[in-house]
């Protein structure tokens, strides 16, 4: 459409008898339509502006799931990519999120991580100023007081408010340790995300971002997991999928939700679920 066509439409927002059919041709047109729009939210202008917020919120919604299916079909018989989709979990929740913004965020995070590094480092070492950067430099804890809050699930909340879940710290150190040459992988402890440090041999490493980074060992896992009364089990210390973490990150959201009983949000959660399930053939079916 031409910018004098979609402005023709947009006039026609508050005319009752054809607004039906200006709806529907602006959803038509998605993501085109939304900076025409956008100047009617910018003009708080009565019926005007509660129509165009609906359409606005429509467009992002349809579109966000179409990316999503796009993302899931690409990926079928692969791993999913875990920050595409921690990004893409975090803009469910705030369409508007300047992905680049916290992106350089990590970035910065993670140079003050190498700017720590001496030449005689082993990898452990470099694994310790890793935590001690984001621990107790950056202060990241898990949010004890306010666990089911839907925000401990969104990465760049996480990032901003320094608290969040087990799983989405984890991300976090992930994605940071990733930038610094650190590699870490997920574990998908029942009731308690952790990580584990791949590069030490004998005896592996294992870390709980929710714990201000606490090192663990073998002993210090199954003794955490029979503490919390999951029992422990050896396929705990198997790593987990990129897109295990995502649909474990989404659920997450769901009972965040349903806690809050926010139907609406639940539904938008609950459909990501079901196109994930639909779409998406991973790495253990392949």
């Amino acid at each position: 459409m031409t910018d004098s066509e979609l402005r023709a439409l947009i006039k026609l927002l508050d005319d009752d008898q054809i607004y039906g059919a200006v709806e529907q041709r602006l959803l038509e047109y998605g993501t085109q339509a939304i900076p025409y729009l956008d100047e009617v939210v910018r003009q708080e202008d009565g019926d005007r502006l509660e129509r165009a917020l609906n359409i606005r919120k429509e467009i992002r919604r349809t579109s966000l799931e179409r990316e999503w299916v796009e993302m899931l079909n690409h990926a079928r018989g692969q791993d999913l990519d875990l920050e595409a989709g921690a990004w893409f979990i975090a803009r469910i929740g705030h369409p508007d999120l300047n992905v680049r913004h916290y992106q350089k965020k990590l970035d910065f995070i993670a140079g003050k991580v190498r700017g720590k590094f001496r030449p005689t480092d082993t990898g452990y070492d470099r694994l310790k100023r890793l935590i001690r950067v984001l621990a107790l430099a950056e202060k990241y804890n898990g949010n004890s007081d306010h666990y089911y809050q839907p925000e401990n699930s969104y990465l760049h909340s996480v990032i901003d408010r320094k608290v969040g879940l087990p799983i989405t710290l984890s991300v976090l150190y992930i994605l940071v340790g990733r930038r610094a040459g650190i590699p870490l992988e997920g574990l998908g402890v029942p009731g308690h995300f952790l990580l584990k440090f791949p590069g030490r041999e004998p005896g592996q490493v294992y870390i709980d971002p929710f714990h201000r980074g606490r090192l663990m060992d073998l002993g210090d896992v199954e003794r955490f997991c029979r503490r919390t009364g999951v029992g422990f089990d050896l396929s705990f210390l198997r790593p987990v999928t990129a897109a295990d973490i995502i649909e474990r990150m989404l659920r997450n959201l769901a009972l965040a939700y349903t806690k809050q009983e926010d139907e609406p949000r639940l539904a938008r959660i609950k459909k990501m679920l079901t196109l994930y399930a639909q779409h998406y053939a991973g790495v253990k079916d392949s």
